[in-house]
């Protein structure tokens, strides 16, 4: 790739963004200035239906930039300076930016209380402290937040060497009068604070730094940090908040616990008084919602030990057995009928399983007997592909296509088997997808986005898939045609944004 310039801009966010939307504005209305600068400056040009982006990229690449991301970067790191780009980089995992920053300074982490906390200078921040105690409550830095949420999310945690020093840190902030239960609100969720256990439990994962914000007073039920303790391989912080005290029946915690294949973090919540059946997200009972999750035997038989009830019906009318049976889990089927369950079928719940396992034999056997019966389910059914693409079933999403089923036809928060495919990392299922007409741009799911931006997001935020099929998903979504919009990269991971460099010589520069 070219090297581009590094000098910072004299311009700042407000002003870029007024200016890629005038410039968009002209290049709407063909003004000749406009087009010269997108044919200049665009990969792609000429463009039928230029967006935002498309001028963002523009400009972008006219003040010697890449891509739109590294010229906000380099915007925010112009305004603010070093000491608040430090931080910046400190609290949003970029370690490797941070570093630079101290070997170009070897000081920095000195500079303000904010560098401090943010690194775990207990020096600095004693001297801080001792001019004025008032500090450890006064908001500044990038964030405008006190020092605290600085230092309760600090990615330099995760440094060995540095962790001791901001567990003492902490520890200063608070003694000094630092308020445990502090908060921060961002958009677009300004109605959900954020605190510091948040910061320790579900984005540091940190027991230690848990249980002294804790013994501080911090707020066990804040209506985040229960739920994004589970967020977590590791069962500590979950286990802390438990046996603290925490309402296991709080914000569906015990729903986003079964969203992974954790039976000793499910019998913690269990055994602490969470009640299986709670409704579901999606309605029903936890059962419904570990069965929809195709959660394992061990779940399963851990839910019904603690009295989740196996007649409970989903919204569809279902029981937990049908539901099972429709969704081809034989296994769970069994163990709910051994629990008890009932398990008369309707000709719809047999043609159902039959299409999720890919059973042709049994759907020509039904077709024989009930000619229209297959046709009336796939209309009534029309999440089966998402469904089936979620769970990496190729041949059943193969077997509802040659059916008839539509690839764009929508499943669960409004996803299409596309975004599901890609949300889950699996790229043999987006092949097929896109050989088979889905389309790569459709927006309207729940989340407003198109299925790259459900892959780029799957990448840092879906633990149960591996890092190596997100890549290959990136790829195939790619070299079937996807537009990649760099804006869509700006919060990802650099392990995501290093993945779509091979193709920057193609639609877009990373």
């Amino acid at each position: 790739m070219s090297d581009f310039s590094s000098t910072p801009i004299g311009v700042d966010l407000a002003q870029l963004r007024t200016q890629a939307k005038e410039l968009l504005q002209a290049a709407q209305a063909n003004a000749p200035e406009a087009v010269a600068r997108f044919r200049a400056h665009h990969p792609r040009f000429p463009i039928t239906s230029p967006k935002l982006t498309d001028a963002q990229l523009v400009l972008a690449r006219e003040l010697g930039y890449p891509s739109w991301p590294k010229l906000v970067a380099a915007a925010r790191t112009a305004t603010m300076g070093a000491a608040d780009a430090f931080v910046e980089a400190a609290i949003t995992g970029k370690l490797d930016r941070a570093q630079a920053l101290l070997n170009n300074r070897p000081n920095l982490m000195q500079a303000t209380i904010y560098t401090a906390c943010v690194y775990g200078d207990v020096d600095a921040l004693r001297r801080c402290l001792a001019s004025d105690r008032g500090l450890a409550n006064a908001v500044g830095g990038p964030r405008k937040r006190p020092p605290l949420l600085y230092a309760a999310f600090s990615r330099i945690f995760h440094v060995v060497e540095r962790r001791p020093h901001l567990l003492e840190t902490v520890k200063m902030l608070l003694s000094a009068g630092a308020d445990p239960n502090a908060a921060y609100r961002e958009a677009p969720w300004e109605d959900s604070p954020l605190p510091a256990l948040y910061g320790a439990v579900g984005v540091l994962n940190d027991a230690e730094l848990a249980g002294i914000l804790l013994d501080a007073g911090a707020n066990l039920n804040d209506n985040e940090s229960l739920y994004h303790s589970c967020d977590h391989v590791a069962n500590d912080c979950t286990e802390l908040l438990l046996r603290r005290g925490a309402d296991p029946n709080s914000v569906n915690a015990l729903a986003h616990q079964l969203d992974s294949e954790d039976p000793e973090g499910l019998r913690l919540f269990l055994s602490h008084g969470a009640d299986p059946n709670r409704s579901a997200p999606t309605g029903g009972n936890l059962l419904h919602w570990a069965i929809m999750r195709r959660r394992g035997d061990e779940c399963i038989g851990m839910l019904l030990e603690f009295g989740a009830d196996a007649e409970a019906p989903n919204p569809a009318g279902l029981t937990p057995y049908r539901h099972a049976i429709r969704s081809g889990q034989n296994s769970t089927a069994a163990l709910l009928e051994a629990h008890g369950a009932k398990t008369t079928l309707t000709v719809e719940d047999r043609i159902v399983r039959a299409l999720a396992l890919g059973d042709t034999g049994e759907l020509e056997t039904i077709k024989a007997q009930h000619p229209q019966s297959v046709k009336d389910a796939l209309a009534q059914n029309a999440s089966l592909a998402a469904d089936a693409a979620s769970h990496g079933r190729t041949d059943n999403v193969r077997l509802l296509l040659d059916l008839g089923v539509s690839p764009d036809a929508r499943g669960a928060h409004n996803g299409t088997a596309l975004h599901w495919a890609a949300w889950q990392a699996h790229p043999d299922v987006a092949r097929l997808l896109t050989e088979r007409g889905a389309s790569l741009e459709i927006t309207g799911a729940n989340f407003g986005a198109t299925p790259l931006q459900w892959a780029i997001h799957g990448a840092d935020n879906n633990p149960e898939r591996p890092w190596e099929a997100f890549v290959e998903t990136f790829q195939a979504l790619m070299e079937a045609g996807a537009a990649l919009d760099p804006l869509w990269l700006e919060e990802a991971s650099e392990k995501v944004r290093a993945a779509f460099i091979p193709f920057s010589s193609s639609s877009v520069i990373i």
